[in-house]
């Protein structure tokens, strides 16, 4: 394989981050678990709450890429905010472990190529890299029990934390917390 770089989208210049976001947001699509909308508008709607809102924080919007293809993406919040509740009410449910433990988000989707390489492990090192020059104090992900991607999140250091019941499914919360950073003097 060639070599593999991971780049914040805002290291990319403008004029090549359209193609690649075209490439990511196909991806996206690809690899989601919903792929029928009713409207157009559905489908506009579901592209904003899992991937265009996390467009707002470029620095923490990550492709992984070769020269010739993208690989995947790290759509990464710094903090869960009012919206991403609004968007996924459960969190509501695990709102005080995140808010004092874990309280940077992911989405991540790679193509099927780009699977068991090390590519996702990359993306997440370096969100976590961002994360801690920043200070954060962990990050989180929710999946369902039974998700393929829990032991993906586990290799990668993420530790169940809680479980909840949402709809007739249950729902991990499962997090990562970083070594507290010394004061500068």
């Amino acid at each position: 394989m060639n070599p593999i770089f991971i780049s914040s989208l805002g290291q990319i210049p403008g004029p090549a981050q359209d193609a690649l976001l075209e490439k990511a947001r196909e991806i996206f699509f690809e690899t989601s678990s919903r792929t029928i909308f009713v409207s157009k508008e559905d489908r506009a709607k579901f592209q904003h709450r899992y991937f265009d809102v996390y467009l707002e924080s470029p620095d923490f919007f990550y492709l992984a890429r070769t020269e010739d293809a993208v690989l995947g993406y790290l759509a990464g919040a710094p903090l869960t905010l009012s919206q991403h509740y609004a968007f996924h009410p459960y969190l509501e449910r695990f709102r005080s472990e995140i808010e004092e433990c874990f309280p940077a988000h992911l989405h991540i989707n790679l193509t099927g190529s780009a699977r068991g390489t090390g590519t996702g492990s990359k993306l997440i090192e370096r969100f976590e890299n961002d994360l801690m020059l920043r200070g954060s104090r962990g990050l989180h992900i929710v999946t369902s029990i039974d998700a393929r991607n829990v032991s993906f999140y586990e290799r990668n250091g993420l530790i169940k934390a809680s479980v909840t019941e949402w709809n007739q499914k249950n729902l991990f919360l499962m997090g990562k917390k970083f070594p507290l950073q010394p004061a500068s003097v």
